[in-house]
């Protein structure tokens, strides 16, 4: 049975080790593995976790079974934009194409009012993510690239009028 709870500082390493292990999963072969490496270092620190773990303005689920991670989203208002920005989404493979996401997702946005927008980021070539996205009604209106040691990293940023 599939519980959700929020997530907390203590849970910090294990959600490290599943966003990496999601991670490997999904872009192995897409991006060479030390590129992998260095953007779960960059962009999954653990300290900026537990910040994240531990701030009210930022919701923080964990999807968990018999223990396990097995998804998590995060999600927060921008500043000064009625704009609710989706900073993750990761569900493990082998729960991918039941539901869950679309459950996570709606956990996320039913957690915050009065946004007029929805914006997220997905890595270019994650062709399944990509796709769940467009089944919601996101549009990709923008990319940005990040540099991870040379190695550029292309981000299509997707939105949606709620």
């Amino acid at each position: 049975m599939i519980e959700y709870k929020l997530a907390a500082p203590g849970d910090v390493h294990r959600i490290r080790e599943f966003l990496e292990k999601v991670w490997y999963a999904t872009y192995s072969g897409m991006m060479p593995d030390e590129v992998i490496r260095k953007a779960v270092d960059k962009w999954f620190d653990i300290h900026f976790l537990a910040q994240q773990s531990s701030d009210p303005e930022v919701f923080f689920l964990l999807a968990m079974e018999a223990g396990e991670i097995i998804g998590l989203t995060t999600a927060r208002m921008l500043d000064n934009e009625n704009t609710l920005n989706l900073g993750r989404l990761y569900v493990h493979p082998q729960y991918q194409g039941k539901g869950l996401g679309s459950i996570l997702l709606a956990k996320a946005l039913n957690s915050f009012r009065d946004y007029q927008k929805i914006r997220l980021g997905v890595i270019q070539g994650n062709h399944q993510a990509i796709s769940f996205y467009q089944r919601k009604g996101f549009i990709q209106t923008g990319r940005e690239t990040e540099d991870i040691d040379g190695y550029p990293i292309v981000v299509l940023i997707m939105e949606i009028n709620s």
